[in-house]
C-alpha cells in the first residue's frame, strides 16, 4: 500500500474517520482518532526500545530456506537497527484452532470477506458486476486486463466456495474475539 511507514502515516491520515457505509464501526472507531491526526506521533526513532514477537509456527513453516525466509530476515535486522527489541519464537494458545483450514480464522475471514462484497456490488449503481460471483466472471472474461496470471484469484474462488450464514460468521468471530484475548493481546 505504501513505500514506507511515513507514507502510510499520511494514508491513515487521509482514509479514517466516520463512514456511513460501516456506520456503526465507524462511528465507535472514530472517537479514538486523535485530534491533528496521526502524524503528530510519527517519529524517525519511534522503534527504538519496542517489544516486536515474531511467530513462526505456523508462518514461517512452509517457507523455510526460501527466498520469502530471506526477505524477513532482512526486514528483522532493519528493525533491530532501529531500535527494536524482537522476541523470537513467540507461542500462542489455541494457534492450531485459529489455523485450522476447516473452521479457523481464514474461513471466518472468507465469510465475512463474501458477505460484505456481495453487500458492496449489490448497491453500485451504474455496475455490471452485482455479486462476487460476477467478479468471478468478469475477471476470467477479461483475465489479460485484470492480470489473472500474474495475481490469480485464490481469495475470491476460496470465499465463493464457502457455505455459511451471518450466524456462522458471529460464532467464529466470538471465538477468535476470546482467542485474541487470550492469546494475542495476553
Amino acid at each position: 500500500m505504501c513505500r514506507t511507514v511515513a507514507d502510510a502515516v499520511y494514508v491513515l491520515d487521509a482514509i479514517v474517520g466516520f463512514d456511513g457505509r460501516d456506520a456503526d464501526a465507524t462511528r465507535k472507531a472514530s472517537k479514538f482518532i486523535p485530534h491533528g491526526g496521526y502524524r503528530q506521533f510519527f517519529k524517525p526513532d519511534g522503534l527504538k526500545g519496542k517489544r516486536l514477537g515474531i511467530m513462526r509456527d505456523p508462518f514461517f513453516n512452509s517457507v523455510i530456506g526460501t527466498v520469502i525466509t530471506q526477505a524477513f530476515k532482512h526486514h528483522f535486522n532493519t528493525l533491530r537497527k532501529g531500535g527494536a527489541v524482537l522476541v523470537d519464537d513467540v507461542k500462542l494458545s489455541n494457534m492450531d484452532i485459529i489455523s485450522n483450514v476447516s473452521y479457523g480464522e481464514q474461513v471466518a475471514m472468507l465469510l465475512e470477506f463474501k458477505s460484505s462484497i456481495d453487500a458492496y456490488l449489490k448497491e453500485l449503481v451504474a455496475s455490471p458486476v452485482r455479486s462476487l460471483a460476477d467478479l468471478i466472471t468478469f475477471n476470467n472474461k477479461f483475465s489479460k486486463l485484470e492480470m489473472i496470471n500474474e495475481y490469480g484469484q485464490d481469495y475470491f474462488l476460496a470465499a465463493q466456495m464457502i457455505n455459511g450464514t451471518v450466524n456462522v460468521e458471529k460464532q467464529l468471530r466470538k471465538i477468535f474475539e476470546k482467542f485474541s484475548r487470550e492469546g494475542l493481546e495476553e
